[in-house]
């Protein structure tokens, strides 16, 4: 009688693992193509999204760029300003037009 027990247990068991893995590889099998699905949508027609980023990191290195030439053409333009000031002063007899003063980006000027 324990032997037919034992059999009947160890069947069970045989059972209801083999079910759990064929389970776990169904799912593992769906979400791998889920996931292939998503990597798809990402790519889209353009290529990949690490191309994206790598894309939109360049232009936005561009646009610093472009950003500090116009600052420093600025202030050339501002010291050219001043010192046509300084020269209509003295013309006038007056003083010193006062020089720029730069301050740090996000902190006060003094």
């Amino acid at each position: 009688m324990a032997g037919v027990i034992g059999a009947a247990i160890g069947y069970g068991y045989y059972k209801l693992t083999g079910d759990i893995d064929a389970r776990n590889e169904a799912r593992t099998q769906e979400l791998m193509r889920k996931l292939d699905e998503f990597e798809a949508e990402l790519a889209g027609p353009e290529g990949s999204i690490a191309r994206r980023f790598e894309e939109i990191e360049q232009r936005q290195y561009e646009r610093a760029i472009m950003i500090e030439d116009l600052k420093e053409n600025l202030a050339q333009q501002m010291q050219g300003l001043l010192e046509k000031i300084d020269e209509v002063e003295r013309v006038r007899g007056g003083g010193k037009a006062k020089e720029i003063v730069r301050c740090p980006e996000g902190g006060e000027c003094k």
